[in-house]
């Protein structure tokens, strides 16, 4: 599952409608001498309008599940996800999501840097279009320029500046990089609650509708029990005339 770098060594996260996803597997020519951005897409939603891979990988199938848990907001969001030895890192902008994947090692501020500039000339040339596009339609007009700009940015010199102030970022970026573990919990948690309230809704209805049905049969009863009594006070009345008239056929008081 998406989890710092401490968790175990084959991790896995669980998709619905899949029992679960294999890990990050990335198909390197040759091991990198420095970390590297090694993944970068463009999304509206869950919708990807353009990506590029340094190589080859499983990287749009886990981003997916990352876009999941996203949901960006007017004044636009900046965090960082661990996977393993991999982290993802994201920004939201004018309901647009620039995502990238990283090595752990390069850190936060060089990733951020790169997204902020993919952010603005994506903006600056593709922002209208965007708002309709299908999937990847973007990919064959922006996939150079984020090629070109993750080129320049995995080149020793972009971020060997950066090294001078790595080490004052290190102490805080764990703190701004959030487990995606925390996240499904507190979703599955929600879920439950949401379960719980439908599960009293219904009970509620129930009981209503019970409620009326009580209150209908009470009411019947009540009915019966008034023209019993009103039908037992008529018999007892006629029986009365009818002892004081002389019998059946009212003898006495036809005489009178």
């Amino acid at each position: 599952m998406l989890a710092s770098s401490s968790s175990s060594s084959n991790p896995r996260l669980p998709l619905r409608g899949e029992t679960e996803l294999t890990e990050i597997t990335p198909a390197r020519p040759s091991q990198p001498s420095s970390p590297q951005l090694i993944y970068c897409v463009v999304a509206r939603e869950r919708t990807l309008l353009s990506e590029y891979s340094f190589c080859a990988g499983n990287f749009a199938t886990v981003t997916r599940i990352l876009l999941e848990k996203i949901s960006p907001t007017p004044y636009g969001q900046r965090k960082s996800y661990t996977y393993d030895s991999y982290v993802f890192h994201y920004i939201t902008s004018a309901g647009l999501t620039y995502v990238c994947l990283a090595d752990r090692e390069m850190g936060q501020s060089v990733p951020m840097k790169f997204l902020d500039e993919i952010c603005g000339r994506f903006e600056a040339s593709f922002l209208g279009v965007s708002k309709t596009a299908i999937a990847l339609q973007l990919n064959a007009d922006f996939q150079p320029i984020i090629r070109s700009t993750m080129d320049k940015y995995n080149d020793g010199a972009a971020h060997d500046s950066m090294e001078r102030i790595r080490g004052h970022i290190a102490e805080i970026s764990d703190n701004m990089i959030d487990n995606i573990d925390k996240i499904m919990q507190r979703q599955e948690k929600i879920e439950l609650l949401v379960e719980k309230t439908e599960s009293l809704n219904r009970t509620a209805i129930q009981f209503r509708r019970q409620a009326v049905d009580v209150r209908r049969t009470l009411w019947w009863r009540d009915v019966r029990a008034k023209a019993t009594i009103i039908l037992i006070a008529v018999i007892i009345i006629f029986l009365i005339v009818m002892w004081l008239c002389g019998g059946i056929y009212f003898d006495k008081c036809r005489s009178n």
